[in-house]
């Protein structure tokens, strides 16, 4: 179980050999993940970025796109001067030798960036995927007071975890995976329920069959 020696997110991620950290609501969100990819590089994981994208991509070239609404985006990659945070994040990557391609996503809706996930994903063959929000918003319901801007969150929520229909409680195939612990029967109650297994928790890893099986 998760304890001070072993946060619930790196029990969540034991087993994966590839894992995509990807920032949920634009702008900078993926370099709240930095701390989590070098550590996970340190233990030998592959680790892979992405972000959706705040800047202009219609302005890239055209050799950038892997993918309709999914582009590979390098330290020397052209098109956009002033504003490019998936750039300079692969500019950064690069002065310290480390893969220096950073994905980015343009902002559509769930379906077309579902699709681009899909794709990212199988190119990848990535085991786990773990969105990142440099805010608070990804936690939000929607009825707060003051609410900030939790749309973009919300569709690469509804991305990959809301993707994951194919019964699987958030692993892929490979991952070691615990049972669910049964509840302690209260006094005077009657058998003890299962625990449901967590689902759509952004840092768990997304089933790919559900990202495939999604429409």
């Amino acid at each position: 179980m998760p304890s001070l020696r072993q946060p619930g997110l790196f029990e969540a991620l034991s087993g994966c050999e590839r894992v995509l950290i990807a920032g949920a609501g634009g702008g900078f969100d993926v370099y709240a993940g930095l701390p989590l990819a070098l550590q996970l590089r340190a233990d030998g994981v592959q680790v892979h970025l992405a972000n959706l994208s705040f800047a202009d991509l219609t302005a890239l070239d055209l050799d950038v796109w892997l993918a309709p609404d999914l582009a590979a985006i390098g330290p020397d990659t052209k098109g956009l001067d002033d504003y490019f945070p998936e750039r300079t994040l692969a500019q950064w990557l690069h002065l310290r030798g480390l893969p220096a391609t950073v994905y980015a996503f343009p902002k559509t809706g769930v379906q077309p960036l579902r699709q681009a996930y899909r794709v990212l994903v199988e190119r990848l063959r990535a085991d786990a995927v773990v969105l990142v929000d440099g805010g608070t918003d990804i936690l939000m319901r929607g009825d707060e007071t003051g609410l900030g801007t939790p749309e973009e969150d919300m569709a690469s929520l509804a991305s990959v975890a809301g993707a994951g229909r194919a019964g699987a409680a958030g692993h892929l195939p490979g991952v070691r995976r615990r049972r669910p612990p049964r509840r302690q029967p209260r006094p005077g109650a009657g058998e003890p329920r299962r625990a449901r297994p967590r689902r759509g928790v952004p840092g768990c890893p997304v089933d790919p069959r559900g990202l495939a099986a999604g429409p």
